[in-house]
């Protein structure tokens, strides 16, 4: 696991926000908790204006690629913003021109690096992860497989035809059997190197089958062309229709109300919060940690959420291919919302299974 965090593994970011908006209720008064990851989860978060924002990571690149996406975000034009990150096209002479006049503003440690990166800056940061670096190189590969059928499904404004569609055509044997090779462990440790595809999955799931049928179920709820997760996964890039709201314009006006409240932290979660005052979070947003944990640490965690947690604090936890349960012993503490964790199922990024509710204390 060494290598994952000392790389940039995710620069877009595969979370739908809507989700953790919705289960952790951000108010004025709040200190939220959360996962850096691409930087994504921490600026959507900050849409709501709270008390403070912190976000955490072991790896030091991801915080560094937060805090260069926070100067973004924050100080340019909404067309710079996008042009720098790459989520539009322009030249890498642009970039490094945009770069040189906000490097200024980042935290020493972040300067440093991508002084020393700026090569990645050039190509657009928003694609230079080793998640994207692969959905980019992937997406060739099926669009050759099947470049029609993928046409025809970002073609559609109907969600019933496109579920049509995708029942009578897209969903074949050969392209469930492609999940199964992509997922299948020992490929996905040699192609992704994710512990999350690979460490701490539940061995009773099958996973190539599992995270098919996901998106199955997904595209019978989302038009493919809105969806940036499935765009990412069958064109290698995201279009505008399908922009996340942080690079929406009106996303990036609320941040810049707010992004002033996140600082980040080089630290594991669970050596974070362990240090932290207790009673003082009103919000966990805990990503999909769960995936990178074993039990005896996923335990751990808990008890560190529930040591900080101020009371009626509220957390929304995303689970990929691992399938941890509260145990018994904290069953009482943490209370999970049945409905809200419905809310799950409409979540963009049809890969998680969601834990919400609220911290009895």
């Amino acid at each position: 696991m060494t290598s994952f965090f000392s790389r940039l593994s995710y620069t877009f970011g595969n979370e739908d926000p809507t989700t953790e908006h919705k289960a952790l209720n951000i108010q004025e008064s709040d200190n939220v908790v959360c996962i850096t990851a691409s930087g994504d989860r921490p600026l959507q978060a900050s849409i709501n204006a709270c008390k403070s924002i912190v976000t955490v990571d072991a790896n030091p690149l991801q915080n560094y690629l937060f805090d260069l996406k926070k100067v973004a975000i924050a100080t340019l034009s909404y067309d710079e913003y996008l042009d720098f990150l790459g989520a539009t096209e322009c030249s890498p002479l642009k970039r490094i021109t945009i770069y040189n006049e906000i490097k200024h503003l980042l935290t020493t440690p972040a300067k440093d690096f991508w002084n020393r990166n700026p090569k990645i800056i050039q190509k657009g940061v928003l694609y230079q992860g080793t998640i994207e670096k692969f959905t980019k190189a992937f997406s060739p590969i099926l669009n050759v497989l099947r470049g029609k059928k993928i046409a025809q499904l970002f073609n559609f404004d109907c969600i019933k035809e496109q579920e049509k569609f995708v029942k009578e055509s897209w969903d074949t044997k050969s392209w469930r059997r492609l999940f199964d090779i992509v997922l299948n462990p020992l490929v996905a440790k040699i192609i992704l190197n994710d512990p999350a595809t690979y460490e701490n999955t539940d061995s009773n799931e099958k996973k190539g089958q599992y995270v098919c049928q996901r998106m199955t179920d997904c595209l019978s709820k989302t038009l493919a062309k809105k969806n940036p997760f499935i765009s990412l996964i069958l064109k290698g890039r995201v279009e505008k229709d399908a922009f996340p709201l942080y690079l929406t314009e009106d996303g990036q006006k609320k941040i810049q109300k707010n992004v002033h409240q996140i600082e980040y932290k080089t630290k594991g979660i669970i050596e974070y919060l362990e240090s932290a005052p207790e009673n003082y979070f009103n919000c966990f947003s805990l990503s999909d940690v769960a995936s990178y944990l074993d039990e005896k640490n996923f335990h751990r965690l808990l008890r560190a959420v529930h040591r900080t947690a101020a009371p009626s604090a509220r957390f929304c936890m995303r689970q990929f291919l691992s399938s941890y349960q509260i145990p018994v012993e904290l069953s009482k503490v943490f209370v999970r919302d049945k409905e809200l964790e419905k809310i799950g199922k409409e979540d963009q990024c049809f890969l998680y299974k969601f834990t919400i509710g609220t911290i009895n204390k």
